[in-house]
């Protein structure tokens, strides 16, 4: 039988990491937790409830690279990654997931994210994230584009190729914290990103939705007319026509 690991970045998760960590202790087989950065509640005291593989790390303005040290700690066949703030429904069918994985010829799984919510507990936001992952594929995250880092909206990719699958036995559902000012930190953190790498299609369509979210209509537009002209994808090229639509 193959090993997993649980893998969660937390900071300041003192109320919602042991029940982002309890459901799933059961069907894993290590348990790793990445402090990134210093916390201001009880955030290590929880994670060493459920494991003494907790590792500190200095977060510098970029997610990929505190998630890249967090799967560098990982040492099980699979790894299964989550948010100090997310719920797994169904975590008994994880190990049922893997070992399919493995007798399929999986390199990755993706499984439904049920990310935002109305006041009404409505999903408002629902998309796939890889969230098993081989290990021995040598996983990288960073930003789509490959060129640069991911320090925000960051994308996990392998050079290895590989079967993907998507699979509905398992969900993660992401409890939202408050998160003032989060919208002003993703848009800094994406025109740091923007600097780095003015040719990156993929960054000008994230900051068109982090404006967009920002209700800052006009220059999102001009984010979103810059992503149709330069597209990745004929799909998002499409979904960047539909926001820019709105404005007209």
């Amino acid at each position: 039988m193959k090993s997993i690991t649980l893998a969660i970045i937390a900071r300041n998760a003192g109320d919602t990491l042991g029940g982002a960590i309890s459901p799933v202790v059961p069907y894993v087989d290590e348990i790793v937790v990445l402090l990134g950065g210093e916390s201001e509640d009880d955030t290590e005291a929880v994670a060493r409830k459920f494991t003494d593989k907790v590792y500190p790390f200095k977060f510098d303005r970029d997610f990929s690279a505190g998630r890249n040290a967090l799967m560098s700690h990982c040492t099980s066949d699979w790894i299964f990654w989550i948010d100090a703030d997310d719920v797994v429904d169904h975590p008994e069918k994880i190990r049922e997931i893997v070992e399919d994985a493995e007798r399929l010829g999986w390199g990755t799984v993706q499984l439904p994210y049920l990310y935002q919510h109305d006041e009404h507990g409505n999903c408002t936001v629902r998309h796939s994230q890889h969230r098993f992952l081989r290990r021995d594929l040598n996983w990288q995250w960073g930003c789509s584009c490959r060129k640069h880092a991911g320090r925000v909206h960051e994308v996990c990719y392998s050079e290895t190729p590989h079967a993907i699958h998507f699979d509905e036995r398992v969900t993660v559902t992401h409890h939202r914290k408050d998160e003032g000012g989060q919208g002003q930190r993703n848009y800094d953190l994406l025109r740091l990103m923007e600097s780095e790498n003015p040719e990156c299609t993929r960054t000008r369509l994230a900051l068109a939705h982090c404006l967009f979210s920002m209700e800052k209509w006009q220059t999102a537009l001009a984010y979103f007319t810059a992503y149709f002209q330069e597209p990745e994808s004929p799909t998002e090229r499409w979904h960047a026509a539909c926001y820019a639509a709105v404005f007209r």
